[in-house]
């Protein structure tokens, strides 16, 4: 059977059950997979790819289509401007498809034009009034089990879009006619779209105290948590009210954070937890049923007219962690178990109750899914509504014709993408950390003026501050903050998610890469330690210095026309610069900028540095002296102090489109990025078995965007960190996912899955991005 889920007036989720013919192989499984560039012109096109697949192993679809959901109405999702997303036309190859182009009207829900519920009527879509629903039939009328079509799609960008605010498309598709070429809802109902992944924001737990000890192989735990329903929220339309679901918990060894949000691999239940430090990664079928009934038999007991009833939510909880981490059904004893303080607990008793009530009544049971994350804790709830659009992304109109990511220095003071140690100084605009940041007597933001708003210290993990003040705005801090005098007149600290570091790095060293690349327009003379560089173009000079040339001068003189953009070119990897003067002559320093796009090292003092640096591979020492401008490095270090000066230099290279398409997997100029993949069977069972890959970038670059290859005997049944293809003769296709799509220089990522046959066969012709390893 399948299943979906909706939400009902008291907030509670109900079911709706259509019960399947019996088939002798699993249905089709259709997949459709956006491709699309992060940014696009205003008034122009943008042109992305939709891959559709068949991700069945023993089921043709027939009468194959893909739907796509565009955002006529813009980001206001308001009808009567031209400020969205417009469909222009598609193809496969050469040959055009066909499109059926529905508008969803003031009721925001449309029908189908080909699929179709059990019964014969079509399956109804919603949308926001004014946006598109474009349906395009393929012109492969069936999809083998394994089988992939990649369409070509041009859409439009509304002359009146506004620039940074973004776009989201969607898309699925399906099998108009199902697992049979006759078209025959009654015997066989179209296949939609089924949803592999999903985002949503963790709101809420509510249950009791609860104290357990949990053995694994190779240690024991001894712990305290609040064991209860959680309360996620998660939006598929930008333009829509966040949808409620509820989940437990079945990962005991990672954490997810309230206020949160996480991207999760929608798995079946039987397939998780993710987590595998000394717990089995796989439960399986046999408790995979246990919890699929203790759900159908408990789950409408937790609630009273839509409030949880924190007792039976508490019980709830701690059945489904006896089931999984456990082989007795006893929450009293055996590896997973109730320890004093709550051995008495009437909560405790009653997920016991519960538990001795499982019989294996099939009629009991109910669908269930695992929201998979190996880096945060993994979770269950009901499976998803029948029909959705599995893939979302979103385009940023922008006026330009290349996003001029660099206008992100001209925004921020300083922006590392490792740590920040930082001692008795001032950031004077705001500064950006990717990892943690440990700052003592710092003052961040002065110079912001009236701004009183804004993130502007914002951290991507955890911070140590002692001593100091945030000007104006919040301090925005991931995971941990530890904080001791310090000031907040005009904001507040508080946990959050609000930039995307590891893009905003891609994006950058690209940007450093290709200017690096420029052929020089000025020139440079040498003069007994004064280093002149003249320039006379009245747009934009380049010049190429190396490390050795800026350690050897005492004194800088560049000379460029009033309002002329300067960048420095520095080659080499370690740059030490010290007692340097400096003097700028027409253009200023807010138009210069130093480049230095080999750079790991960069040591700087006694100096008063007139000009931003761009130096995003670059350990930063910096003491005894003061930069003039913006700063973008791997780390910082010392008590050199960074004042405003915000960059207007129009410099916008053309960022190579790997990149800007999270893909590609190559270095700008083609030069493939060396990597090494092992693989190891971290558990085994009667015909089957539990891998892991691992890609590890052995390069001193970033690897943005990976697709693996590969040729193995045994049958891979399911895979979590990466979407897998499978073609004719053995052979596997892994590509990444949005959040593991970058791995940096001597970084890895890790790819689970699990398979039938023998775990000690090897991987074969193996290839990333197409190259051998």
């Amino acid at each position: 059977m399948h299943s979906s889920v909706s939400i009902i007036g008291n907030g509670r989720l109900a079911w709706a059950i259509d019960v399947l013919e019996d088939r002798t192989v699993p249905s089709a499984s259709p997949l459709a997979t956006l491709e699309v560039p992060s940014g696009a012109a205003i008034g122009g096109n943008v042109d992305f790819t939709v891959v559709f697949e068949n991700e069945s192993d023993a089921s043709t679809g027939f009468g194959s289509y893909v739907d796509l959901y565009l955002p006529a109405t813009g980001a206001d999702g308001v009808t009567g401007g031209n400020d969205g997303i417009t469909f222009v036309g598609a193809s496969v190859g050469t040959a055009a498809l066909t499109p059926t182009i529905v508008t969803f009207g003031s009721n925001g829900v449309v029908d189908h034009p080909f699929a179709v519920t059990r019964s014969g009527a079509p399956v109804q879509i919603e949308g926001n009034p004014g946006d598109q629903l474009v349906v395009l039939p393929l012109p492969v009328a069936t999809t083998p089990p394994g089988g992939s079509v990649s369409i070509s799609v041009s859409a439009a960008i509304g002359a009146d879009a506004v620039a940074g605010v973004p776009l989201q498309l969607r898309a699925g598709g399906g099998f108009a006619l199902g697992n049979d070429e006759l078209n025959n809802p009654d015997v066989d109902p179209s296949i939609t779209n089924v949803v592999t992944s999903t985002r949503a924001k963790f709101t809420n737990l509510q249950g009791k105290s609860f104290s357990y000890t949990f053995v694994t192989d190779s240690q024991t735990f001894n712990k305290s948590t609040t064991a209860g329903v959680f309360t996620w929220q998660t939006s598929e339309n930008a333009q829509t009210d966040l949808e409620t679901f509820y989940s437990f918990c079945y990962d005991l060894l990672q954490n997810v954070s309230r206020g949160s949000t996480y991207d999760f691999d929608i798995i079946s239940a039987e397939a998780g937890p993710f987590n595998g430090e000394g717990v089995s990664s796989v439960i399986g079928t046999e408790r995979g049923d246990l919890l699929s009934e203790f759900w159908g038999r408990n789950f409408n007991s937790l609630f009273d007219n839509g409030t949880v009833i924190t007792e039976n939510a508490a019980a709830f909880q701690v059945g489904v962690w006896e089931i999984v981490h456990d082989t007795g059904l006893d929450v009293l004893s055996g590896n997973f178990s109730a320890r004093a303080g709550s051995t008495n607990a009437s909560f405790v008793a009653l997920a016991n109750t519960w538990l001795g009530q499982l019989d294996g009544t099939e009629s009991d049971f109910v669908d269930l899914i695992g929201l998979g994350n190996p880096r945060n804790q993994d979770q269950i709830t009901f499976a998803p509504e029948s029909f959705q659009f599995e893939s979302l992304a979103t385009v940023t109109p922008f006026e330009d014709e290349y996003p001029c990511v660099l206008d992100v220095m001209a925004e921020h003071n300083v922006i590392v993408f490792d740590e920040a140690r930082l001692t008795a100084t001032d950031v004077e605009g705001s500064l950006l950390v990717g990892d943690d940041a440990f700052l003592n007597a710092v003052g961040i933001g002065a110079r912001l003026a009236d701004d009183t708003g804004g993130d502007h210290l914002v951290v991507g993990d955890d911070i140590e501050f002692n001593i100091g003040q945030v000007f104006f705005g919040d301090l925005v801090y991931g995971d941990e903050a530890i904080i001791s005098e310090v000031g907040f007149p005009l904001g507040e600290a508080r946990q959050d998610t609000v930039i995307d570091f590891v893009m905003l790095e891609a994006e950058l060293s690209a940007s450093s890469e290709t200017l690096g690349g420029l052929p020089t327009n000025g020139t440079v003379l040498n003069d007994a330690g004064t280093l002149r560089l003249d320039g006379a173009d009245a747009d934009l000079n380049i010049f190429h210095l190396t490390a050795a040339d800026l350690e050897a001068a005492n004194t800088i003189v560049i000379n460029a026309p009033a309002g002329a953009s300067v960048v420095v070119n520095v080659s080499g990897q370690s740059v030490n610069i010290s007692n340097l003067g400096m003097s700028i002559n027409g253009t200023t320093r807010e138009f210069v900028l130093f480049n230095l796009y080999e750079a790991t090292t960069l040591e700087m003092s006694g100096i008063s540095f007139q000009g931003s640096m761009l130096a995003v591979d670059a350990v930063v020492t910096f003491d005894n002296g003061n930069l003039e401008g913006a700063l973008v490095a791997q780390s910082i270090y010392g008590n050199g102090q960074y004042n405003l000066a915000p960059p207007q230099f129009s410099i916008c290279p053309n960022v190579p489109s790997y990149v800007m398409e999270h893909g590609g997997g190559s270095t700008s100029g083609g030069t493939a990025v060396p990597v090494t993949v092992s693989y190891n069977p971290v558990n085994t069972w009667e015909g089957g078995f539990q891998g892991e890959i691992v890609i590890s970038n052995d390069s001193n670059q970033l690897l943005n965007g990976w697709e693996l290859t590969f040729d193995f005997i045994p049958q891979v049944n399911e895979v979590w960190g990466a979407s897998m293809s499978q073609e004719p003769d053995e052979t596997y296709v892994l590509n990444n996912l949005a959040w593991n799509s970058v791995i940096a220089a001597g970084e890895s990522v890790t790819i689970g899955f699990t398979a039938s046959g023998d775990p000690s066969a090897m991987l074969q012709d193996v290839l990333v991005n197409g190259e051998p390893v």
